[in-house]
């Protein structure tokens, strides 16, 4: 009887550890960054926090991009950094706007075709792509 016990719990740990394995497989792992990038003033090189960063999946003639999936939203931190995650592969187009700056590209709006930075993300690519712009100052909306 006591064997029997100790085979049933050897069973019973054996089930829990291949759970926790199939839990933390590739498959369930965490977001991988695909995006890094640091947004800054032209003239200072300070950090500009709370940008807003949108990445428009594009395709269609490189000079005249279209929107053809999802836009990714993300916003920077007090260290003028962000990241946008699990990106699939393709070509992108990265714009940022931020109070009291001239922004930088335009998302997409109906048949107008967003402009910004053009971003590459391979296929296969393990690594993030990095991405540094620098905004400049609006004068006239300076107080804005």
């Amino acid at each position: 009887m006591l064997t029997r016990v100790l085979n049933l719990r050897i069973l019973a740990g054996a089930a829990l550890l291949v759970a926790f394995i199939a839990q933390v497989s590739p498959a369930s792992a965490a977001p991988r960054p695909s995006l890094l990038g640091r947004i800054t003033d032209s003239a200072t090189g300070s950090p500009i926090s709370d940008a807003s960063v949108l990445v428009s999946f594009v395709g269609g003639d490189p000079d005249h991009p279209i929107v053809i999936g999802p836009v990714y939203n993300a916003s920077t931190n007090p260290g003028g950094h962000f990241i946008v995650f699990d990106l699939p592969s393709g070509n992108y187009v990265v714009s940022v706007s931020a109070r009291g700056y001239v922004s930088f590209g335009d998302g997409a709006h109906g048949e107008v075709p967003p402009t910004g930075a053009g971003v590459a993300v391979a296929s296969g690519y393990r690594g993030p792509v990095h991405l540094d712009l620098s905004l400049t100052r609006c004068r006239p909306c300076a107080g804005a």
